[in-house]
């Protein structure tokens, strides 16, 4: 009998001492949960007070507002909309087939109405296209795609009336090319900036053209020049801008429900099959997972933008030592831990290198401008070396944002190439493919 009283007696301590160590355990993880949900506050205060945005009605106002009538999107958009049959099948190869002239011609004669808005919007230095950015990821960006279109009408109309000999009109077609593919420099998502990325590329390949075709007066490439310059410079702070407005997405991503953010990262989800994930994703919250999570995010991010403000090749150095943090810091376990992190950051990792690559590309036609006039001064010779243009035509050599040495520059059969090894950092001889060489190049 005593036996049995010592051990109920003993079962029931025992059971006690069960719920008071879970009681304890339970109170820590909240503690810690709250103790991690307010250190993650105070992270968010730290970019508010660095001057980014942290939600999406800040991002939305950090988009500046424009005046009607001096805001360029209306009429991009306008002349964007008027189109009429655009040349899709040629992509900037010359010479001319005969059908792509005639589409060509076709073209131009048509869209009067649609290239007049655009050469006047191209005239407008402020701009604010009509997007709501308080919705967040669902926010929908027609005009990017509005935008490339119009840029690649112009680029493939300034190759026309370079062929043609209608040389001002070419210069016009490629300078409102330009001004267009800067349209979107504030606005504050990386989607955007990589689009501009692509404009700029696509714009560069007119000048190309032009300069194949024709010989330029000094005050004509005194402007490109000054227009090339502006694009440059506006790059780089657009792109950290791009970053700023992708982190302020990220942050509201964490704050959102687990349910709502399964479906943002995969619309087609159902709740059946992800009602697993989104339990998981709620106790990351509960038990502060959640906000070691988003300090991951936040410093994977910081790093990312902190390493684009920072001068070529330095910059690139720092991102993908950011990004090998983030490969390690998602490995094995870890990726268990930080699922935020894990569906949210990848993308961007070689963003920069876009970057870069139109750097290098606007360097290089800056610098091509420089050997055009050196013939202007030199009765049609091209310059031995850069050095040679140095210091009457350019202060010094351009630097090529993937490895800090010069440009390269290569005497064609027919031209010149001015140069980057790109994103391999391989010198492959101003062969301009993919994954090789970032070449402008001057075909006469």
């Amino acid at each position: 009998m005593k036996h049995e009283i010592h051990s109920r007696s003993s079962s029931r301590r025992g059971l006690r001492t069960f719920w008071f160590g879970l009681a304890i355990s339970v109170i820590g993880i909240a503690c810690f949960g709250i103790w991690q949900n307010r250190r993650a506050d105070r992270q968010l205060e730290a970019i508010r007070k660095a001057g980014s945005p942290v939600s999406l009605a800040e991002l939305n106002d950090w988009y500046p507002a424009v005046t009607v009538g001096e805001n360029a999107a209306f009429k991009i958009m306008e002349a964007a909309a008027q189109l009429a049959a655009p040349v899709t099948s040629f992509s900037g190869e010359t010479p001319l087939t005969p059908d792509v002239r005639d589409q060509l011609n076709r073209f131009w004669t048509n869209n009067q109405t649609a290239l007049n808005l655009a050469h006047e919007a191209a005239g407008l230095k402020q701009c604010r296209y009509l997007v709501d950015l308080n919705l967040g990821a669902n926010t929908l960006l027609p005009h990017l795609s509005q935008i490339k279109q119009l840029v690649q009408q112009l680029r493939n109309v300034a190759i026309l009336h370079a062929d043609e000999g209608r040389l001002e009109l070419a210069l016009q077609s490629y300078r409102d090319a330009l001004a267009i593919s800067q349209s979107i420099a504030q606005e504050p998502l990386l989607i955007s900036q990589l689009v501009r990325i692509a404009c700029v590329a696509i714009a560069q390949s007119a000048l190309e053209k032009i300069l194949a075709r024709h010989e330029l007066t000094e005050s004509q490439l005194e402007a490109l020049s000054t227009a090339l310059r502006d694009a440059e410079s506006l790059g780089r702070p657009s792109f950290t801008r791009g970053l700023a407005g992708e982190r302020c997405l990220g942050v509201h991503a964490f704050r959102m429900p687990p349910s709502q953010f399964v479906r943002m990262m995969d619309p087609s989800a159902g709740r059946g099959p992800t009602f697993g994930f989104s339990v998981l994703l709620a106790l990351t919250k509960i038990t502060g997972l959640r906000s070691r999570d988003f300090s991951f995010y936040r410093q994977i991010m910081q790093d990312w933008i902190d390493s684009s403000e920072l001068p070529f090749p330095e910059a690139l150095e720092k991102s993908k030592e950011a990004g090998l943090r983030l490969t390690t810091g998602l490995q094995g376990p870890s990726r268990l831990l930080r699922p935020f992190s894990g569906m949210l950051l990848p993308a961007m990792e070689k963003a920069l290198a876009k970057e870069a690559a139109s750097t290098a590309l606007l360097r290089g036609a800056q610098t091509a401008l420089a050997i055009e006039r050196h013939r202007l001064q030199n009765h049609g010779q091209l310059p031995e070396s850069l050095e040679a243009l140095v210091p009457q035509l350019i202060a010094s050599v351009p630097r090529d944002p993937f490895d800090g040495r010069p440009l390269r520059y290569k005497k064609l059969e027919k031209g010149y190439a001015v140069y980057s090894v790109g994103n391999n950092g391989k010198d492959d001889g101003g062969v301009s493919k993919s994954g090789l060489d970032v070449a402008f190049r001057v075909e006469r």
